[in-house]
């Protein structure tokens, strides 16, 4: 058998593995891949990261990372947003920035976009500022899912100025009209602020018609502020698109009996 032939058979077997949550088993099959000198291509590379990924291997991705380097491999961008997962995955945000993605010479807006949406995950919005920024200063037009990741992590940060100010700009700088998932965004922030009559006067007046996720995000913030008014009309508001749906009923009790506390 070739060596092409020899890859893709490896690479096949360790696929299996990997897509069936058995991260372990893919990177045995790798060594012994490895042992037997079949040398791994793109495929097998961003196969083995998933692995990685999925099992949490970070110094084993770091290792692969460094082996994608020295094959001369680094300038895929579909190696790098393979590497930049397993660093995300893996927990270690800093990795991604500085020896992932970012490092490598293409990077494209799948890139980016998942890179911000990582730090918005993880509570860090100043930094998928940054990020938002330094694509632009690229040449790169950000997306829905790009504004979606910085208003995301404005909001898991509390930075309720620069969440609405990146809600504005979407159309006024980039031309992107808001959907409903950047709306639902920015009620949550406006709600963990504390701002919850805004929250239901953006609710009331935004272009498209709220979802029962945006309500229920409002009622949750009505029950962490102990606001039983508002509280009721929405869990009312709740009740009617989802009726089924015990959560509305659980918060809406927590908010009375914090109150007769």
């Amino acid at each position: 058998m070739d060596g092409r032939r020899r890859v893709v058979t490896w690479t096949g077997m360790i696929s299996v593995y990997a897509q069936n949550s058995h991260g372990w088993d893919a990177l045995r099959l790798f060594r012994e891949m490895d042992q037997e000198g079949v040398k791994a291509n793109v495929v097998t590379f961003v196969t083995i990261l998933d692995a990685c990924a999925d099992v949490g291997a970070l110094e084993k991705g770091r290792e692969l990372h460094a082996r994608i380097v020295q094959a001369g491999l680094s300038s895929s961008v579909i190696l790098g947003n393979s590497v930049m997962n397993m660093y995300t995955k893996c927990g270690s945000l800093e990795d991604a920035r500085t020896r992932g993605t970012f490092q490598l010479m293409r990077k494209d807006l799948v890139s980016w976009n998942a890179m911000i949406a990582a730090y918005a995950h993880n509570g860090h919005g100043s930094e998928t500022v940054e990020l938002l920024l330094e694509l632009s200063l690229e040449g790169i037009e950000p997306d829905h899912i790009t504004l979606l990741g910085v208003i995301f992590g404005c909001g898991n940060a509390g930075l309720l100025e620069d969440g609405l100010e990146y809600l504005t700009r979407m159309y006024d700088d980039y031309g992107l009209i808001p959907q409903m998932n950047h709306y639902g965004c920015m009620v949550d922030l406006l709600g963990k602020a504390g701002w919850l009559e805004q929250a239901k006067t953006l609710i009331d007046h935004m272009p498209v018609q709220a979802d029962a996720i945006a309500w229920q995000a409002l009622l949750g913030a009505c029950n962490t502020h102990g606001e039983v008014k508002l509280g009721s009309r929405v869990a009312t508001q709740v009740v009617e698109m989802a009726p089924r749906g015990t959560s509305t009923y659980v918060l809406l009790s927590n908010i009375y009996s914090g109150v007769r506390k």
